[in-house]
């Protein structure tokens, strides 16, 4: 679960996600639209929603790691000579 913490004109407002996510709290905490997560769900770049009955919920530290693990990807060399050298 994850705490957001901000102070505003001597007030302390705190923000808790919760550990499982809508699909409209995904696409929110992406900054990015509905069609998106589901675009990225289908193609594999975000994880698959849990399902119990009608409620659909994304695990919000799972779609933190896959995301991290694009960013991580997204910054390695695309030539596979220079991303040979990267890895010796």
């Amino acid at each position: 679960m994850a705490l957001h913490c901000r102070e505003s004109k001597g007030c302390l407002t705190v923000t808790v996600s919760p550990e499982y996510c809508s699909i409209k709290t995904i696409a929110a905490r992406l900054d990015c639209s509905i069609s998106t997560v589901e675009s990225y769900t289908n193609r594999g770049l975000l994880p698959q929603p849990k399902k119990r009955g009608t409620l659909v919920r994304w695990k919000w530290s799972e779609v933190q790691e896959m995301m991290d693990g694009l960013a991580e990807k997204d910054q390695e060399p695309q030539d596979p000579i220079l991303r040979a050298i990267h890895a010796s």
